[in-house]
């Protein structure tokens, strides 16, 4: 099971990466990589909703942040 941070929300799992989906990760071809890394990112997105975090989407071309309350804000650049 993930540990959730909720004073920084942050999460995180610890993973053995040895092997993914019953084969060994070196064994995996480009598009069940793809596939494999969708699914997680779908996964990890609806479960960051779910426990009340923030996620980001892309709306109208643009990165932004979206809060549990609904609300939006652009993703700022860093660089």
């Amino acid at each position: 099971m993930g540990q959730l941070n909720f004073e920084n929300n942050t999460m995180s799992k610890e993973v053995d990466l040895s092997q993914v989906a019953g084969k060994n990760i070196e064994d995996l071809t480009t598009d069940e990589l793809k596939a494999i890394a969708s699914l997680a990112g779908q996964k990890a997105y609806n479960n960051a909703k779910q426990h009340g975090f923030r996620v980001t989407e892309l709306r109208d071309g643009q990165i932004v942040w979206v809060y549990p309350d609904g609300h939006t804000e652009p993703l700022k650049n860093t660089y």
